[in-house]
């Protein structure tokens, strides 16, 4: 038996609803659905051509407060422009 937990949306706004079982854990499919496979080759295509254009995403995490930073960098390490989260999924979707 599984129950409903409320929905929520992945990196690029595909809805997905997590399930749970009588327990309240949750289950983890086999294999990942169909479309998140889609999504990640189109984000691997992308990593492909950013580094054909010598660019690449680094991230990491600030040492004052740890928050996400982003960087567009060259792929000797410099870097070009801190990016927003929202950006570098625009950036890996394609956008």
């Amino acid at each position: 038996m599984s129950f409903e937990i409320g929905p929520r949306r992945s990196l690029w706004g595909a809805v997905q609803t997590p399930r749970a079982n009588f327990m309240g854990e949750f289950s983890i499919p086999a294999t990942p659905p169909i479309e998140v496979l889609e999504e990640i080759g189109v984000a691997a295509d992308r990593a492909h051509e950013l580094w054909s254009e010598d660019r690449e995403l680094h991230f990491g995490k600030d040492s004052a407060g740890g928050h996400l930073v982003i960087e567009m960098r060259d792929r000797a390490g410099s870097t070009i422009r801190t990016i927003r989260p929202s950006e570098a999924l625009d950036v890996l979707a394609g956008a």
